[in-house]
Order: structure tokens, then C-alpha cells, then sequence
């Protein structure tokens, strides 16, 4: 059970992790709201990739 437990808190200390990022540079970059939501939805991506092993 530890194993998966530690996967999903991984998954999502890097999704948010991207989210964070895309977050600050909308603020610092003056990203417009499409290319921030963009760049936040690839966390999800990220996170998976993660969990699928790769």
C-alpha cells in the first residue's frame, strides 16, 4: 500500500507543481489566460506520465 500511496503524492506534488509554474509566469511572464491554462492542463499529463511508470 506504501508504494501507492507514495506514487499518487508524487503525481500530485508534480502536478500542482505545473500548475504553480504556469500560474507564475501568467503573473511575472504576462501570459495570456489561454497559454496559463494550457501549460496548467499539461500538469495533468505530467502527473500521469509519472504515475504510468515513465
Amino acid at each position: 500500500m506504501v508504494p501507492t500511496a507514495v506514487s499518487q503524492v508524487v503525481e500530485q506534488l508534480l502536478r500542482v507543481g505545473v500548475i504553480l509554474g504556469a500560474a507564475a509566469a501568467f503573473q511575472q511572464l504576462g501570459w495570456t489566460v489561454y497559454q496559463t491554462g494550457t501549460v496548467a492542463m499539461m500538469g495533468a499529463l505530467v502527473g500521469g506520465l509519472r504515475r504510468g511508470g515513465f
